[in-house]
Parts: structure tokens; sequence; C-alpha cells
């Protein structure tokens, strides 16, 4: 790349721990891939602290910990209504001591291209007066002491190792956000992004001229990837058959804006590719030699069956006759009488983007249409 084709890209990026645990599993959400294939294309470190991989720990360890009390009460639920299942006398899934695990969670962001830095500490004094003063991330509460680590870890780290530093923060945190303060006073050029507005900014600091040719690539990639449509289809349509039931494990609630109880997926179906990014396998997959990766996303039609349970009009909670309340039976009112209070079922249609990893012929990936597609799998 030359120079003129170019303004000047920032030294290096940094992302907040909330960024790391809402970028999906494997980091294969689109706005992270799309991160991760511009900072492997054209060089661009991507920094996390130690702090980050410790919270992260704690984040999976917290996640094992509700999730067994979750089948616990399950259990006992169940068992509350004579239905026989075997109690799980204790949950048996056991983490790895707290180094091993640390060491576990450590190679798997760095083989997913992330570089971890140091903690930078800071003084208590200086702790002391920020909290005090509520100079951000400090909140008017006096929260912020993880941010504050963090935001310094970036800073000193932008200082020791780039000259005249120009930095990129990523973060969905106002508190981080606010923080621009802790950067400039120091002569480091920042900006502090939230995750949808990241890779827009960075392709913003490409020249014109590599602006139109980076366009041009992933516009070529689309079509590519559109002239095999079908195929991609039809891999997730098969694939369903064995994974339907999995889509019950994440609630159709705030995403989707599904009132009720789902009760099953009645069909699932897919309908059209919805985003197609290039470069960048969803880790931890392995690229077969002379592939290219290809991540491609897949709106699926999915109906569901809903049952609506009715809300008392006083209460705005589940009417039960005979159910007491204050102290006194609640008895039915005139309008209760003239409404069914009964469950009722109906079917809703949601639609979810799965992420399927292709790849495509390493040579001129970008251009013949000829060039073979091949699915790999589905996450």
């Amino acid at each position: 790349m030359t120079e003129h084709n170019q303004k000047k890209l920032p030294d290096a990026v940094y992302l907040d721990t909330g960024i790391l645990q809402t970028s999906g599993a494997n980091f294969n959400e689109p706005w992270m891939t799309q991160i991760r294939a511009f900072a492997k294309e054209f060089d661009l470190p991507l920094h996390i602290t130690d702090l980050t991989v410790a919270e992260l720990c704690e984040h999976i360890s917290n996640t094992l910990k509700a999730d067994c009390e979750k089948l616990l009460s399950a259990s006992a639920y169940i068992r509350a209504h004579q239905i026989p299942v075997p109690p799980p006398a204790e949950c048996t899934m056991t983490l790895p001591e707290g180094t091993k695990l640390i060491q576990i969670v450590r190679d798997r962001l760095i083989n997913a291209g992330f570089q971890i830095i140091e903690n930078s500490p800071l003084s208590y004094d200086q702790l002391i007066n920020e909290a005090v003063q509520r100079k951000p991330p400090f909140t008017t509460e006096g929260n912020g002491l993880c941010k504050a680590i963090l935001l310094e870890s970036f800073a000193q780290h932008a200082l020791q190792n780039y000259e005249n530093p120009s930095v990129i923060v990523i973060s969905n945190d106002d508190a981080i956000i606010e923080s621009g303060e802790r950067f400039t006073s120091r002569d480091i050029d920042v900006q502090i992004l939230r995750a949808h507005q990241a890779i827009d900014a960075m392709k913003n600091l490409l020249g014109k001229d590599m602006v139109i040719r980076y366009q041009l690539r992933e516009n070529n990639l689309l079509n590519l990837v559109r002239f095999h449509e079908q195929q991609v289809l039809d891999f997730v349509k098969s694939s369903l058959i064995q994974s339907r039931d999995a889509w019950l494990q994440s609630p159709f609630t705030f995403e989707d804006e599904v009132q009720g109880s789902v009760q099953s997926i009645v069909s699932a179906k897919p309908v059209a590719i919805s985003k197609v990014v290039g470069g960048c396998a969803a880790f931890p997959q392995k690229i077969p030699w002379g592939r290219y990766p290809v991540a491609i996303w897949v709106s699926l039609e999915i109906d569901l069956a809903i049952v609506d349970f009715p809300l008392h009009h006083n209460t705005a909670m589940p009417y039960y006759p005979g159910r007491k309340q204050n102290g006194a039976a609640q008895q039915p009112s005139a309008l209760d009488t003239m409404l069914s209070w009964q469950p009722t079922e109906r079917q809703e249609t949601v639609y979810r983007d799965v992420y399927v990893e292709a790849t495509v012929r390493t040579r001129n990936p970008y251009k013949s249409e000829e060039n073979d597609l091949r699915c790999e799998r589905i996450l």
C-alpha cells in the first residue's frame, strides 16, 4: 500500500471487556468479524489488557454457576409436580483452577488475534483523587475503578510503544466514551467509538483510492457469494434438521420483541443472505490450505408457538381466581367476568441470523463467479 493511497491509520486499537463479552463465543458477531478482518488486512494490532482476561474468566465462572443453579431449580420444579425425573445431586461441571483457566482464556484470545498488554497501575492517591473529582470513567456514585485501570493501561501502552500515538478505543460503555481527556491531555490522538461505529471510522482513515478498492473487493465478494446463494441456503436448511431445538437456548425476548411464553419452534427456514465478510475465520476454525475464509450471515425465518397468559387489569399480574392478595381472597371484578382469563395459543414469526463459515480458493477470491465456494460449518 503506497503512502498517497492512505491517510494515517491508528497505531493500535484497544478494546474493553464489554466488547469482548458481547462479540460472540467465537468472536463472530458481524461487527467484530469486520474489525478483525480489517485489522488483519492492514496489520493493525488489537489490544486487550490482563484485566480484561481476568474479567472474562470471572464472567465464564459466573455463567457456569448460574446455569447450574437453573438446572437444580428446574429439576426441583419438575419434581414438585410429581413428575419422575432423577434429581441432580450436584452440578458436576467444574472449571479448571484459577491460573489454569486464565491461561486457557489467554491462549484462546491470542490465537484469535488479540494482543494482551499488562495492566498499568495507578497510584492509590491518583485513584482517590479521580474518584473524588468524578473524573471519567468514575461516575457520580464513585464507581469506575476497573475502567480507570483499563484506560490507564491503554494510555500508558500507547505512550511507551508509539511516537506521537494515534489510537482507537472501542467501547459501548458511556463512562469510557466520555474519558477522552485521559488521552488528549497526554497528546495522544484518540477516537473512542462504539462497536457499530468502529469499522466505518477505520475505513474513513484510508485514502480515497484505497477506499474505492476496498469497497470494490467487498462488493465482488458479496456478488460471488450471492452467485452461490442457493447452495448456501440449502446447506443451512439441511443443518437445521439437526440443530433446530438449539435455537431455544437463546431467549426470544428483547432481541425479537416476542411477547408471551415461547413453547417450541414450529419451523425454521433460511430466506436470504444478509451479510458477507471476507478474510477472517471464526475462532478456532483452521482454514484448509489454499482456501480463503468467508463469513456469511443467513437470515432465518422462524415460526414460534407462543402461549399468552392474560394479565389482571388492575395489578398487571397474571390473574388466578382464589389467589390471596393483601391477605384477602382475590375476587373477580365485573370486568373480569366479561373477559376470558384462559391462556391463548398463537404463532409468531421472527427473524434471526445464523453464521456460516465458508471458504473459496485463495487465488483471486474476489473476482471470478466460477470460483468454488464451499460451506464448512454453521455456528
